[in-house]
């Protein structure tokens, strides 16, 4: 597929969203819904006109920088000083829905297989299968909940403890895969990877990403009080957050991470 045709999906996928979501308005439903039926419409499980076939990775690294985006305004409603009272709320849900969501699908995907295929099983493969679909599952899709908050002007205490919720199980998230991956890998080729190291490099990823997002929000925070002109402002604080999600893309850490780092860096510098 050459540019032409790339430039051509981007329209044809930004053209049917808008619709679909004012259809959506319509019938008091959220614009993202339309946003997702439109993804329905145009893939491959419907008309076909968008598919990896055609557009292939191409788009990937635009994926990755327009999550890191996203997560920089969920970080943005992470007020410290609102949360004081919901701190220890926001710690037990996380922890709790994460471990929730991990057990129940492994458990479930397990004794479905077992269901399904009897004596037939193979106990190892599907026990490696169901922890890596538990360990997937921890994993959240902040854009379109933040979509929703930002739409419908959503604040208060529940607003604050979902998106508190959200960043928080990220982290876990990291953590989580990437224990359940160490432990396949042993199960399946004992001895190829060590448990501490992989615990070791799921911590090293969190804390980088947690740095380099930081260092980018208070970068942005210097330069935009030494700056006045609001276009000056909006091109050097996107410029400085490209580059942040460039650099976790290098060092291949977490660029959702640093993205609510850095927005939570500088809500929380605001006067």
């Amino acid at each position: 597929m050459n540019e032409v045709e790339i430039t051509l999906g981007i329209a044809l996928l930004l053209s049917t969203g808008i619709l679909f979501a004012k259809l959506c308005q319509l019938i008091s439903l959220p614009s993202v819904t339309g946003f997702i039926l439109a993804g329905l419409a145009l893939g491959p499980s419907c008309f076909g006109i968008i598919s990896m076939e055609s557009v292939g990775n191409r788009l990937e690294h635009f994926t990755q920088i327009a999550l890191m985006l996203i997560a920089f305004g969920i970080g943005e409603h992470i007020e410290l000083r609102r949360m004081g009272s919901i701190a220890r709320d926001v710690g037990y849900i996380s922890i709790v829905q994460a471990l929730g969501a991990f057990f129940f699908t492994s458990i479930g995907t397990y004794l479905t297989s077992w269901v399904i295929a009897g004596a037939a099983l193979n106990h190892l493969d599907t026990f490696v299968l169901s922890v890596l679909l538990g360990a997937v599952a921890v994993a959240t899709a902040p854009a379109a909940l933040l979509h929703i908050v930002r739409e419908m002007g959503a604040k208060g205490p529940f607003t604050s403890t979902l998106m508190a919720v959200v960043a928080v199980d990220d982290g876990i998230a990291i953590m989580i895969f990437g224990m359940t991956v160490s432990i396949a890998h042993q199960l399946v080729t004992p001895g190829d990877v060590a448990l501490l190291p992989a615990l070791y490099e799921c911590v090293s990823e969190i804390l980088f990403s947690l740095f380099i997002g930081v260092t980018t929000g208070l970068l942005i925070d210097v330069i935009l009080k030494k700056l006045h002109n609001r276009g000056e402002m909006l091109t050097a604080g996107l410029a400085l957050l490209l580059l942040c999600g460039e650099a976790t893309r290098y060092f291949n850490l977490s660029p959702l991470l640093a993205g609510m780092a850095a927005g939570f860096t500088i809500i929380n510098r605001a006067e």
